[in-house]
């Protein structure tokens, strides 16, 4: 059994129930590690020339580090494209001369504390002593003397560092290739260590006050935040406000005067207003998302038939309807898969296939959404949740256009400009948006952007917002689409409505699928999916005004004569029967 001490960490476990029911748990947990390491992790032949070689990779080369050292956690060459960007991101802002304020959210069951917080942490220890040598590009950040890993709980950041411990003082690879940074240092505690090579590593949960965050004179160099917000808290705007004021005040304010500190956040976005958004949005951090589904297969359409076919069974009291519907989902899948499979692009294709990932979105949409795509909604009540989206393009669309330019004095914010083209199917009303670009721009790009729109699709109408210098705006369009040669039939839009009543008048329309987008219209899905909370709503505004007019200016028109009424006693044609009362010669 592991000897595990916690002699100067019972202050900080204080929030923990039962302290002994943890321990024993904690001691159990270490052992099966190391048991693992045993099994799985073979020692090297004894060779001082290849311990060498792999050594000086291994200090440059952080994926080789992985590979080589850790084979119960790297079991596999297929990597996600998440694990080969960190592969290649986690050394570049290490060793660089910038303090990395890095965010990176992948999908759930993608190893994102191993790959980046534990694996990381154990590369910063192991190649401290071979840095000078063997980097000497490296930047003086790059030394890290104090390492900081926090997480939701004590308890899980606990769990962390056992199985740091248990990496530096049983893993016979780096026992043979580490000799100066391995093995069981002087200080080794449930939160607190200091290894062979006098590296400090702390560890604590969310909203701790940050004690111990010293290290002699080091202040810490590299903070690990992994997974700080849980399914519950991140429901709560309260519980969102103190995580981020959390990081943004007590975790960057760790770093020294002069800098030098740099951090890596870990996640998955549990709601669109989560903390890791909120932070990842500000000046000075890099934020990169992952997803399960990187881009959508192009056929969507025929997942929506298989969809259907797979979840026929939901209302089926047969014992073997279930297995009937997936085998019949399935033989679909098989004869379609060349067409159903074009176009996609996923994250991890050797262990998450497309047809997995689409049985898990079948079962639940909105858990996929939120556990697979990082597109966790913001409310059980969203207005816009049901998006559905269209795929084949039509020949007997009518074309509407509308612009937002986004430059009036009642914008607070720097907000983009939107231009959108839709296609109206007048005998079924639905409108198909078939071009959503949004974007912040100078007024040149904007008429430059529409009246190219508008050459491409001669759109029928378009709707252009004018407030203040917008009005400049919409008079110079149309005086340079006719310069152009180009016909552009503008006319200004409403601009007393109530913005946000306007938008919400769009979710009917939305939900039952006469609006439609396509999906490769990120920006425009992410602003209804996520409004009223979205950073920007120029999307939906525009979208407004183009469903406005495409009801205004799409119906059947039909004249009828003033004099149609009176058709029983006088007709409209001399050559009726009833032409006596035409006939002025009588």
């Amino acid at each position: 059994m592991a000897d595990f001490d916690w002699s100067d960490d019972y202050e900080d476990l204080t929030e923990v129930k039962n302290i002994r029911d943890f321990q024993q748990r904690m001691e159990q947990f270490s052992e099966e590690l190391r048991q693992t390491i045993e099994l799985e992790c073979q020692a090297f032949t004894v060779d001082p020339a290849a311990s060498k070689a792999r050594r000086e990779r291994a200090v440059v080369d952080y994926e080789f580090f992985c590979r080589t050292y850790f084979p119960h956690y790297v079991p596999t060459d297929h990597f996600s494209l998440f694990h080969r960007y960190i592969f290649k991101r986690f050394p570049e802002l290490i060793d660089g001369p910038s303090d990395a304020r890095n965010v990176d959210e992948a999908p759930r069951g993608e190893a994102k504390s191993t790959y980046e917080t534990q694996l990381g942490s154990l590369w910063c220890i192991c190649r401290a002593n071979y840095l000078a040598e063997l980097v000497p590009t490296a930047s003086k950040k790059a030394r890290k003397w104090l390492i900081g890993i926090i997480m939701n709980t004590l308890e899980q950041s606990i769990e962390m560092l056992e199985a740091i411990k248990a990496e530096l003082d049983s893993n016979p690879r780096l026992a043979a290739d580490f000799p100066k940074a391995v093995g069981r240092g002087r200080i080794w505690q449930a939160a607190t260590i200091v290894t062979v090579n006098g590296i400090k590593v702390r560890v604590g949960g969310v909203g701790k006050k940050m004690r111990g965050m010293r290290h002699g004179p080091h202040r810490p160099g590299l903070i690990f935040l992994d997974d700080l917000e849980n399914d519950e808290n991140v429901k709560q705007k309260d519980q969102r406000d103190a995580c981020e004021n959390f990081v943004i005040k007590a975790v960057v304010g760790l770093a020294g005067p002069a800098g030098g500190m740099d951090i890596f956040w870990v996640g998955t976005s549990l709601h669109y207003d989560a903390a890791i958004n909120r932070v990842s949005r500000k000046p000075g951090w890099r934020r990169k998302v992952f997803k399960s589904i990187m881009k959508w297969p192009d056929r969507t359409d025929l997942w929506q038939k298989w969809e259907g076919i797979y979840t026929s069974a939901a209302a089926s009291d047969e014992d073997d309807a279930q297995e009937k519907a997936e085998a019949e989902a399935l033989a679909f899948y098989q004869a379609n898969k060349e067409a159903m499979d074009a176009g996609s692009v996923v994250s991890w294709p050797d262990v998450r296939p497309l047809y997995r990932l689409y049985c898990m979105y079948a079962s639940d949409h909105d858990a996929f959404n939120q556990e697979q795509q990082n597109e966790a909604g913001n409310d059980d009540t969203a207005p816009f949740k049901n998006i559905q989206f269209w795929v084949d393009r039509r020949n007997d669309w009518l074309f509407f256009g509308a612009l937002d330019p986004s430059m009036g004095k009642q914008k607070k914010r720097n907000d983009p400009s939107a231009i959108l083209v839709g296609g109206l199917n007048r005998e079924k009303m639905t409108l198909d948006v078939v071009e959503a670009d949004i974007a912040r721009r100078v007024p040149d790009l904007i008429i430059a952007r529409a009246v190219e729109f508008q050459r491409e699709y001669q759109c029928l109408a378009w709707s252009v917002e004018s407030i203040a210098f917008q009005e400049f705006l919409y008079t110079e369009l149309i005086k340079r689409a006719a310069l152009a040669g180009i016909a552009f039939p503008a006319y200004q839009g409403s601009t007393g409505r109530d913005k946000h009543l306007a938008i919400m008048s769009l979710q009917p329309y939305v939900a039952n699928g006469q609006i439609r987008l396509h999906r490769s219209q990120s920006v425009l899905i992410e602003q209804l999916k996520f409004y009223p909370e979205a950073d920007h709503d120029d999307g939906p505004d525009g979208l407004e005004m183009l469903w406005r007019q495409a009801q205004q200016f799409a119906g059947e028109w039909v004249y009828t004569s003033a004099a149609r009424s009176r058709r029983d006693t006088r007709s409209t044609s001399r050559h009726s029967s009833n032409n006596n009362d035409w006939d002025d010669d009588d």
